[in-house]
C-alpha cells in the first residue's frame, strides 16, 4: 500500500511538472463506476474533499450526487495533497490521473466507502463531529434542518437568532477564523454552491 501511494505521488508530481508555475484546475470522481446508490448517497451527504498545501487546508469541496467533485480555486502549487474525510475521519482512496488537458487535471478516486463507514461507526470511540455554531438572522430560504444535513460534514451548524438584524461577520468572527482554518477561506461560497445544487 505504501509503495502504491509513493508511486501515485510521483505520478502526480511528474504530470504537474509540465505546468511550470501555472495554476492547476483540479477535478475528480469518487467511485464513479459504482452502481450502488448507497455509496454515492453517503459520499454526497457526509464526505468532504480538502486540498492541503504546506500542511494547511487551502480549500475544501463537496461531492455531488454522481460522485463528482471540483475545486473552485485553482491549485497554486504542484506539491499538494488531497484529503478525503467522512465526518472528520480521514479516508485514503487510491487516486489515479485519468486525464490531463492544458492545466486541467481529472482524477479517478476509488474507495470502499461502505466498509469504511461500517468499521468507523462500529468503533467504541466513534463520535460525531463537534460542530461550530454559526449564527444568522431573518427568514432563510432553507430550514435549519435542511441546512444541517450538509453543514454537519463541514463542521458547523446554523442557528437562527430571530428576525432582528445584526452584523453576521462580527458575531461569527471566532467561528469564521476556525472554519477558515479547517476548510479554507472560500468555504462559505463552496457550501452555498452545494446547497443551491442539492436543495434547489
Amino acid at each position: 500500500m505504501k509503495r502504491y501511494l509513493i508511486i501515485t505521488v510521483l505520478l502526480l508530481s511528474t504530470s504537474f511538472s509540465c505546468f511550470s508555475q501555472e495554476s492547476i484546475i483540479l477535478q475528480g470522481n469518487l467511485n464513479e463506476k459504482d452502481t450502488t446508490l448507497t455509496s454515492k448517497n453517503t459520499a454526497q451527504l457526509f464526505v468532504l474533499v480538502k486540498m492541503i498545501i504546506n500542511d494547511s487546508i487551502y480549500q475544501s469541496t463537496f461531492i455531488n450526487r454522481k460522485g463528482f467533485f471540483e475545486f473552485y480555486k485553482p491549485c497554486p502549487a504542484k506539491n499538494y495533497e488531497l484529503g478525503f474525510f467522512y465526518l472528520g475521519y480521514r479516508m485514503r482512496p487510491t487516486i489515479q490521473i485519468r486525464e490531463v488537458k492544458n492545466n486541467n487535471v481529472i482524477l479517478d478516486c476509488q474507495f470502499n466507502l461502505k466498509h469504511f463507514v461500517d468499521s468507523i461507526e462500529s468503533r467504541k470511540d466513534f463520535e460525531f463531529p463537534n460542530c461550530i455554531t454559526y449564527a444568522y438572522c431573518g427568514l432563510p430560504a432553507y430550514s435549519d434542518f435542511s441546512l444541517s444535513k450538509y453543514s454537519f460534514k463541514y463542521g458547523f451548524r446554523y442557528e437562527n437568532l430571530g428576525c432582528y438584524s445584526f452584523d453576521e461577520k462580527e458575531v461569527n468572527k471566532k467561528a469564521i477564523v476556525k472554519l477558515n482554518k479547517s476548510l479554507g477561506d472560500n468555504w462559505e461560497k463552496v457550501f452555498w454552491i452545494e446547497i443551491e445544487s442539492k436543495l434547489k
